[in-house]
C-alpha cells in the first residue's frame, strides 16, 4: 500500500449518511427534462413555437430555482464551493468540452462509414 494508506478515511466515518436532497432532486430533474424536451421540440417544429419557448423558459426557471435551493439546504446535492477550486473548475470545463465534441462526432461517424450513405449520389437528371 505504500504511504497512500495514511490518506484513507478510517472505517466507520460514514455511519450516518446525510438524507437525500429531494427538493434539489425534483428541481434538477424537472428542469433538465423540460430544457432537453424544448431542444428536441425545437428541432421538430421551430425555435419560435410557443411550446418550445415555454419548455425552454420553464427549464431555465427550474434550473435557476435548483441553484437557489442548493444554497439554502443543509446537505446540498452539489456543493457550490467546489467551483471556487481552480483545478476542479478547469477539469469540469475540460470534461464538458471533451464530451460535447465526442457526442458531436457520434452523429457524423455512422453517416460517414455506412456504405449507402457514404456512396449515395443524387439521382441523375431525367431518371424519374
Amino acid at each position: 500500500m505504500g504511504s497512500g494508506h495514511r490518506h484513507l478515511l478510517p472505517i466507520g466515518v460514514f455511519t450516518h449518511p446525510a438524507p437525500p436532497d429531494w427538493t434539489g432532486f425534483v428541481l434538477l430533474t424537472a428542469g433538465l427534462v423540460s430544457f432537453v424536451y424544448g431542444l428536441i421540440r425545437a428541432g421538430e417544429t421551430s425555435w419560435s413555437d410557443t411550446g418550445v419557448l415555454a419548455c425552454l423558459a420553464g427549464g431555465a426557471v427550474l434550473l435557476a430555482a435548483f441553484i437557489i435551493a442548493e444554497g439554502r439546504v443543509k446537505n446540498p446535492m452539489f456543493d457550490r464551493s467546489l467551483l471556487r477550486v481552480p483545478s476542479f473548475t478547469g477539469v469540469s470545463i475540460a470534461a464538458f468540452a471533451m464530451n460535447g465534441s465526442l457526442n458531436a462526432m457520434l452523429l457524423y461517424c455512422p453517416a460517414s462509414t455506412h456504405p449507402t450513405v457514404a456512396t449515395a449520389r443524387p439521382p441523375a437528371p431525367g431518371s424519374r
